[in-house]
């Protein structure tokens, strides 16, 4: 979605816009909306409050998403937060 003639960035990977399917715990859908009015220091990538920014703020966001989830998930595997780490610098 980053790439092409169009790209396309989210802007707003977080928690509250990741959600689960009811009837397929398996599946997890991201909300796509406007985050313009959503934008927060302290869950939105440093760069996406300058101009130019691209799909690096999302590269960020899950990066986030990962790190924050793994306080909370016992046996989250610590490759994975690795990964997270190193994109939510």
């Amino acid at each position: 979605m980053h790439g092409g003639v169009k790209p396309l960035f989210h802007r707003d990977i977080r928690g509250p816009n990741i959600v689960q399917h009811a009837d397929d715990p398996s599946r997890w859908f991201l909300i796509l909306g406007s985050a313009a009015i959503h934008l927060n220091q302290n869950y939105h990538a440093p760069s996406v409050f300058r101009d130019g920014h691209a799909g690096e703020v999302d590269v960020w966001a899950v990066g986030m998403v990962i790190v924050k989830a793994s306080r909370h998930l016992l046996g989250f595997p610590s490759n994975i937060v690795a990964v997270g780490e190193k994109n939510a610098d």
